[in-house]
């Protein structure tokens, strides 16, 4: 299977600005990550050439560097299951075998899942060598975290900004100046 697909900002910029709502959420089904920047810190390799490296983050509480630093910056990711192994989770690594492929040397193999609980989102670390973050506050390994519209999440150095898909149409079309 492939990884999860991933659209440009300007593709579902232009969507979101000639389109419905209704027409909107028929092309965007499921939540959508837009990468945005990375965490301040410096990356050093890993012991092993296959392992992630070492995210150093500055004393004190993590800062975010805006998009120039995230390779993926202006790309949108689909939430969504794509590999056959366990379907209950969304799993997010930097190997192939995930669901959702991020290729940064901050990210371990199997870095962290996402779940349905009811109408939730949740987000697990799954014992990761640089950990997962919800709007700065790093997820403890295995606790369930919440996710909502507009969090900021950040698997490694990498963030993202989470949107289901009503909130991510108003979003684009606010950005785009449509009312």
């Amino acid at each position: 299977m492939s990884p999860a697909p991933r659209r440009s900002f300007a593709d579902l910029l232009k969507l979101a600005s000639e389109c419905g709502m209704d027409e909107f959420g028929g092309v965007i089904d499921c939540p959508y990550l837009v990468a945005t920047g990375t965490l301040a810190g410096k990356l050093e390799s890993g012991e092993v050439t296959k392992e992630s490296g070492f995210l150093k983050l500055p004393s004190g509480n993590p800062a975010h560097t805006l998009g120039g630093k995230n390779p993926l910056a202006g790309q949108v990711v689909a939430v969504r299951k794509l590999m056959r192994d366990d379907p209950s989770r969304i799993y997010v690594g930097r190997a192939s075998g995930n669901d959702l492929v991020i290729d940064d040397r901050s990210i371990s193999s199997r870095h962290a899942w996402f779940e349905r609980q009811g109408e939730a989102l949740v987000l697990a670390d799954a014992g990761s060598r640089n950990g997962t973050f919800v709007n700065l506050a790093k997820c403890p390994k295995g606790e369930m975290q919440a996710v909502k519209d507009e969090d900021v999440v950040t698997f490694g150095r990498v963030s993202f900004q989470f949107f289901n898909p009503e909130a991510l149409y108003f979003a684009l079309r606010a950005f785009a100046g449509v009312g």
